[in-house]
C-alpha cells in the first residue's frame, strides 16, 4: 500500500438500472461496458460516485455494484469505490465491504445536509471510515459544488496524514484551480482531478490523473500524449474538443440523464436515471445523437 498510486485515465461509470429501477447485473452488459472503457484508453473506474448515482442507492445496492465491478473488472481496470454519502455508519459498513471484496482503493465524500464547518470535522468524519478497511488505499473526495462544503482540501490532507494511515490523497472535483494546485503540494499525497474540460490546465499544474466520463477517455489520452511530446497546438485542439463535448451535453440538459443518453448513443442502454435526475426521452436521445454525429463524436 505504501507505494500505491493511481495512474492513467479513470472513468466515473454509470450504474446500470433495469426499467423498473433495480440494479442491472447482466454480466454481458458489464463485459461490453468494460471493453468499451478499455477501448477508450480508460485504465480504472471510480464507482458509485456522482455518475454512478451512489448517494441515490441503498447500502445493499451499493454493495451489489461494488461486487459487480470487482467480479467483472478486477485485473482489467483499477477499481476505486466511492462509499460516502450523508451517513457515517453506512459509510463505515460500505468501506469494510469494499475492503473485503477486493477493491484497489476507496474514497469518501462528506455529508451535504449536516455540513462540516471545519477541516478538523472533515478528518474526524473520515477517520473511522478509512479505518474500516485499513490495508486499502483511501482518498478524500472533495466536490464542494455538490456537497456545499467549501473547506481547504490541502488542510484536510495535512491534518489527515498523521491520523489516517491509509490516506493516499484526494479526488479534487472542485472548480477552483488554485485549490487544486495548493492541494497537490501536500508531500506524499496524490491528487486526482474530476474534470471533463480542464485537463490541459491540470496537467500544467502537475496533476496527471483525471477522473472523467468514460466516453471522453480517448480525447484525454490523445491530449496527454501531445502534451508529453511538447505539441501544445495539438494538445489545445484536443482540449477544445473536450470542452465542446461538455458544452454539447449541457446544452441538451446535462445531469446524469445526459450521460446515460450519450452512452445510449454509443450503444449502451444503461437504463433510467434515478429520480430526481431526469431520464431522456427517445426523442431527446435522438436529438443528442444527431448533434454528436454532426460534431464527429460518434
Amino acid at each position: 500500500m505504501d507505494s500505491f498510486k493511481v495512474t492513467g485515465i479513470i472513468a466515473a461509470p454509470c450504474t446500470a438500472f433495469k426499467t423498473n429501477g433495480d440494479i442491472n447485473t447482466d454480466p454481458d452488459l458489464m463485459d461490453r461496458y468494460i471493453k468499451f472503457l478499455q477501448d477508450m484508453k480508460i485504465t480504472g473506474v471510480y464507482t458509485t460516485g456522482t455518475n454512478g448515482e451512489g448517494p441515490s442507492l441503498t447500502v445493499e445496492e451499493r454493495k451489489t455494484v461494488t461486487q459487480l465491478w470487482v467480479d467483472r473488472a478486477k485485473g482489467k481496470l483499477t477499481i476505486i469505490a466511492q462509499i460516502g454519502g450523508c451517513n457515517q455508519r453506512e459509510a463505515i459498513e460500505l468501506a469494510a465491504h469494499a475492503g473485503k471484496v477486493g477493491v484497489d482503493a476507496f474514497a469518501c465524500m462528506v455529508p451535504s445536509f449536516f455540513k462540516a464547518k471545519t477541516e478538523e470535522a472533515v478528518v474526524s468524519f473520515l477517520e473511522p471510515i478509512a479505518a474500516a478497511a485499513p490495508t486499502v488505499p483511501f482518498y478524500y473526495y472533495d466536490i464542494n459544488f455538490f456537497t456545499g462544503v467549501y473547506l481547504n482540501c490541502r488542510r484536510v490532507l495535512e491534518l489527515g496524514k498523521s491520523r489516517i494511515p491509509n490516506l493516499k490523497g484526494a479526488k479534487y472535483s472542485c472548480r477552483e484551480m488554485p485549490g487544486l494546485f495548493d492541494t497537490s503540494l501536500v508531500d506524499g499525497m496524490q491528487v486526482m482531478s474530476g474534470t471533463d474540460d480542464q485537463f490541459l490546465p491540470i496537467l500544467s499544474l502537475g496533476v496527471d490523473v483525471p477522473i472523467v466520463n468514460g466516453y471522453v477517455g480517448r480525447i484525454f489520452y490523445d491530449l496527454h500524449e501531445a502534451y508529453k511530446n511538447g505539441d501544445m497546438k495539438a494538445a489545445r485542439k484536443h482540449q477544445e474538443r473536450a470542452i465542446r463535448l461538455s458544452k454539447l451535453r449541457e446544452a441538451h440538459g446535462g445531469g446524469i440523464g445526459s450521460v446515460k443518453a450519450i452512452m445510449k448513443c454509443f450503444g449502451f442502454n444503461l437504463g433510467p436515471a434515478r429520480l430526481p435526475e431526469v431520464t431522456f426521452t427517445d426523442a431527446q436521445v435522438e436529438a443528442l445523437r444527431q448533434d454528436l454525429k454532426k460534431n464527429e463524436f460518434i
